[in-house]
């Protein structure tokens, strides 16, 4: 047991040693990128590189380390499946540091980890890659590492093993030696989840803490980006979509958009705004977890679950036909910031590329606004943390961030308790001279559901009485928000992330879409009104800017729905499109065609 063990930590040692100068290198030869001064911040960035390095590490050693545990147990004959084991690491090995050294010419050119698209690239165009690389010498000057680290690395897995077979194992103690080796299987197995946090294993946001891309991207492996690029190219569930081809889909889009369909390719707006009457409220997004339209008295619930909700609805700019972009989370945050509809089971936040996009953050950022995010749970599901970090958001506070005895369940703390924990911070923000977006993601109303003690609610199903308490919840928020300074100044969206499926008439439930949004700001909006105009989340982004009057140029979805009217609103779910008007609702669903009167039924 202690030979094995010393012979998997020399191993693990050796390899992180490789990484680690590797990453170096990398680092030195983009000093010039390097924004940030912070020497915490460079070390974390290494530190972040060492959890994605044991990752790749642990994957590659799990099987030979499986394998060198079992070994004395049916005492096989150890001298050939060592010479196994050990060409098996040193190849693999190989392959991972000629992957860290050609990923420092591709970071260099294309400011990203190495991909499956730079392996595309070489194997649709070898001869002209192979060319390229052979008339800029700066490629060649990364192969002499590469060379010289395989060597090396095989030399010492070579006198590694030597000593390793020099003295036979033998099980003295059977239940010690199990208890051990499920130990040191479990330690390989924590290095290669990455975190210790419930939810998520690591993944690419893991790596985006900072301001400075640069040492966001430090932290990454490029084994690790390569290994996930590609799975998600072998995922069904992101291959290309073609509803309609792509001058069609623009020619219909610019009509839609009211643009003229004849000369552009583009749905770029310059939105001029107007100067007179611009103004820079804070903004308060709240994204509410699974709220349901069909949940409001409002709209026709009988069992008064919403009463804060309700009495808000008319006391500010409310839409009666409003719906989410999708019926996951994840679309709910994308989309309400993003201004990017949902392409079925799409996930655009878990890539490898972490594209930027234009958002509300991005908007503001340019007018000085500070930016966080709070979730109630781990930051890193669904990759919103750090997709969110390199989107534009200043900071993102999530279940690490608050004490683990507020922690109910795997989705954290409760969301009044998230609540409470902001006000503290929005009030050091509203110190400041510029003003705040803090965005807010609440995630009680979900499963597994967990009421809070010190909730008392009216109705016995658990179900209901979680809609009860996060509207409690809310209205808790906005009575602590009340009572402080910033609070006259300041806009608040409610809006849901998407609904909840009740009493599902169609294959495509319209309550799992149908959601609220609201827009109260009684200092701002003058005229408390309910709007019937068809709209979505995409469009929150252009109607919030609208009433505060900035200038922007909107390359999105979105229209601003103060100003525009949509003859139609559509969404999806998993694999099927809905759009809805004031009489028809139509479902492309599974190659089927759905039409419904659903006003008449």
């Amino acid at each position: 047991m202690k030979k094995t063990l010393l012979l998997l930590t020399k191993l693990y040692a050796l390899a992180i040693a490789v990484f680690f100068i590797f990453r170096l290198l990398l680092f030195i030869v983009n000093l010039d990128k390097l924004s940030s001064d912070s020497i915490s911040d460079i070390l974390y960035a290494f530190v972040n590189g060492l959890r994605f390095d044991l990752v790749i590490i642990g994957y590659i050693l799990a099987l030979p380390a499986l394998v060198l545990l079992i070994l004395p147990a049916f005492k096989l004959q150890a001298k050939l499946a060592l010479q196994i084991i050990k060409w098996f690491i040193v190849i693999i090995f190989a392959f991972a540091f000629s992957v860290c050294g050609i990923d420092i010419p591709y970071f260099n050119q294309f400011f990203a980890r190495f991909t499956v698209e730079g392996m595309v690239w070489f194997w649709e165009s070898p001869i002209f890659v192979m060319q390229m690389a052979a008339q800029e010498i700066t490629y060649w000057i990364y192969t002499i590492p590469v060379l010289l680290f395989i060597y090396l690395f095989y030399k010492l897995i070579n006198r590694i093993f030597a000593n390793y077979s020099k003295s036979k194992t033998t099980i003295k103690k059977p239940i010690p030696y199990i208890l051990g080796s499920i130990l040191i299987l479990g330690f390989i197995f924590l290095g290669v989840r990455g975190r210790i946090a419930q939810k998520s294993p690591i993944r690419i946001g893991t790596a985006y803490f900072s301001d400075d891309e640069l040492l966001n991207k430090l932290g990454l492996n490029p084994n690790f980006t390569l290994i996930r690029s590609y799975l998600n190219s072998i995922d069904k569930r992101n291959k290309s979509i073609h509803l309609l081809p792509n001058d069609v889909a623009m020619k219909n889009l610019r009509q839609y958009l009211g643009l003229d369909t004849l000369h552009s390719n583009t749905i770029s707006r310059k939105i001029a705004g107007d100067s007179a009457k611009q103004i820079k409220p804070n903004i308060i997004i709240v994204i509410m977890e699974s709220m349901s339209a069909q949940k409001m008295a409002h709209f026709g619930n009988t069992q008064n679950l919403t009463p804060f909700l309700d009495s808000l609805y008319h006391k500010g700019m409310a839409f009666n036909n409003f719906y989410s972009a999708g019926i996951h989370t994840y679309n709910g945050i994308f989309c309400t910031l993003f201004s990017i509809p949902t392409v079925f089971h799409k996930h655009p936040m878990n890539n490898v590329s972490m594209k930027q996009y234009q958002s509300i953050p991005f908007e503001l950022k340019k007018h000085n606004y500070n930016t966080v995010f709070y979730t109630t749970h781990d930051g890193q599901f669904d990759n919103v943390a750090g997709f969110l970090k390199g989107n534009y958001f200043d900071r993102i506070y999530s279940q690490a961030d608050y004490p683990s005895e507020k922690v109910l369940s795997t989705l954290g703390v409760p969301d009044d308790y998230m609540f409470e924990y902001a006000i503290p911070n929005i009030n050091k923000l509203a110190n400041d001279t510029v003003p705040f977006l803090t965005a807010f993601m609440t995630s009680s109303d979900h499963g597994p559901r967990v009421l809070p003690e010190y909730y008392n609610p009216r109705t016995e199903n658990i179900k209901t009485q979680m809609v009860e308490y996060a509207d409690w919840a809310l209205s808790k928020f906005m009575q602590m928000a009340s009572e402080q300074e910033w609070f006259n100044n300041t806009m608040f969206v409610f809006v849901g992330d998407h609904g909840y499926i009740v009493d599902p008439i169609y294959s495509m439930p319209l309550s799992f879409n149908h959601v609220p949004i609201l827009i109260y700001a009684p200092s701002i909006i003058e005229k408390d009104t309910v709007i019937e105009n068809f709209g979505g989340q995409i469009d929150i982004l252009p109607t919030i800017l609208r009433i505060t009057q900035m200038p922007y140029t909107n390359n999105t979805f979105g229209i601003d729905l103060l100003n525009s009217k949509r003859p139609a609103m559509y969404f999806c779910d998993n694999t099927g499109l809905g759009v809805i008007n004031d009489s028809l609702y139509l479902i492309l669903k599974n190659a089927e065609t759905y039409l419904y009167k659903y006003r008449s039924g």
